[in-house]
């Protein structure tokens, strides 16, 4: 005799919740983290979500988003962003203190919300400024200049954990023209001899996927590459390469065995192999190796290894309600410094 199932769904409720965390890193420090995010809030497929970091280092990050899936979707995205650097000046390091206020709109379409493809207009404002170098008697800047960029991006991610994933592909690429800038006439006024704003194009991404052996040993491969097309001297937004961030912005880049951002140029092209081994649940034990070559056209000459920069790392992670904690050593063969990285929280 057959027999019948009946299944009673009852929807949710709650459309919003407060969230609250801490975080802390070498290059933002400590932070309190709050989280706010709200379902249906003006349509029934459309959610808002807020994310706010105060600490040492003030940051937001806000999106507005409506989806329609495989039908055109959209959304709107704010962000403000700021922290210390050391940049290659005259041949020296200085410290800057690097600020970026970025807004944008977008339109994209959805596949079983893994799959994404889109184009956008973007926003930026930039702050670039050191008290080590002063003019004057003032502060010195590199950039204080707004500048305007479209762009268009193809996102798949298909790992089974946003933190210490063991299995599935992830590809994140995208191109961006940038078409307009106010530096010629705002920076002029601060730095007589800055250089002029012209349009460029930038193309690159992240390509990875993870694997794993006996159900404890996972292997993760990401490759990562940047270049700019046009216009040589928009030294802004040269890539740099360095530290150990998940929240690094713009053209930032992590690469265990350097200081954030110390390897800059034009382009670049990164693998990272990172061996990680499950001592117990939610304990890990990592071997990570790193390469890259940063130029400012990796692809002029034939010999796509030459001058690669090399670095590696030993870690150890725990899985906590705060998030992860990780403790990393790094070190590189090209030169003689030693790095312990320490992180606490999820990464914002």
């Amino acid at each position: 005799k057959g027999k019948k199932l009946e299944l009673v769904v009852q929807e949710d409720d709650v459309n919003s919740y407060l969230r609250f965390g801490l975080h802390y890193d070498l290059l933002y420090k400590s932070a309190v983290l709050l989280n706010y995010n709200h379902k249906k809030l003006l349509t029934q497929n459309d959610e808002l979500s807020l994310d706010v970091g105060i600490g040492d280092k003030i940051r937001y990050d806000f999106q507005y988003f409506v989806d329609n899936g495989l039908l055109p979707s959209y959304g709107v995205k704010s962000r403000y962003n700021t922290f210390n650097n050391d940049f290659l000046y005259d041949a020296d390091l200085i410290n800057v203190r690097y600020a970026d206020f970025t807004n944008s709109f977008f339109l994209q379409t959805t596949m079983d919300k893994k799959f994404a493809i889109g184009v956008g207009v973007e926003q930026k404002k930039i702050e670039i400024k050191s008290s080590n170098v002063l003019s004057n008697g003032q502060e010195t800047f590199f950039d204080d200049s707004n500048y305007i960029n479209t762009y268009a991006f193809l996102k798949l991610d298909t790992y089974n954990k946003e933190m210490f994933p063991t299995k599935g592909f992830y590809a994140d690429v995208g191109l961006k023209w940038f078409v307009w800038s106010d530096r010629n006439d705002k920076l002029s006024r601060l730095v007589p001899d800055s250089e002029p704003f012209q349009q460029f194009s930038q193309a690159g991404g992240t390509l990875g996927f993870a694997t794993t052996f006996y159900n404890k040993l996972t292997f993760q491969y990401t490759s990562q590459a940047g270049y700019t097309l046009g216009d040589k001297t928009s030294l802004m937004f040269n890539y740099r390469l360095g530290g150990y961030n998940q929240n690094y912005i713009n053209n930032f880049k992590p690469f265990y065995g350097y200081e954030t951002g110390v390897l800059s140029d034009q382009s670049f092209l990164k693998s990272e192999f990172n061996f990680r081994y499950q001592v117990i649940e939610k304990h890990y034990a990592s071997f990570i190796a790193n390469y890259a070559r940063v130029d400012e056209d990796v692809f002029s000459d034939p010999n796509l290894f030459k001058n690669t920069k090399s670095g590696y790392a030993l870690g150890y992670s725990v899985e906590t309600f705060l998030g992860p904690v990780e403790l990393k050593y790094t070190w590189s063969p090209d030169h003689k410094e030693k790095y312990w990285l320490f992180n606490l929280g999820f990464w914002f």
